[in-house]
């Protein structure tokens, strides 16, 4: 078995080089992104997501490929996450 395959049967998140992460984005486990896609700011992948295209901001999406589920209201933003 392939070392990526393996890591995404732990649940890891791979992202290819040439993609673009903006910020307070949240990956579930196990998300794919294909080279040249940029996920917006605020926006939730769900696990297991194959990102295909270009996610806007504030955006929930999720599935195989990655489908807009909803739009996030304003009070509805991820909370800030610390790694520590």
């Amino acid at each position: 078995m392939s070392e990526q395959k393996e890591r995404m049967l732990r649940g890891e998140v791979y992202i290819s080089y040439d993609t673009e992460l903006r910020a307070d984005a949240i990956l579930g486990g196990g998300v794919i992104k294909l080279p040249g896609v940029t996920i917006g700011s605020d926006t939730v992948i769900g696990a297991g997501a194959v990102v295909t295209k270009d996610v806007p901001a504030g955006i929930v999406a999720a599935g195989n490929p990655a489908e807009v589920i909803r739009r996030l209201s304003a009070w509805e933003h991820p909370p800030e996450i610390r790694v520590t």
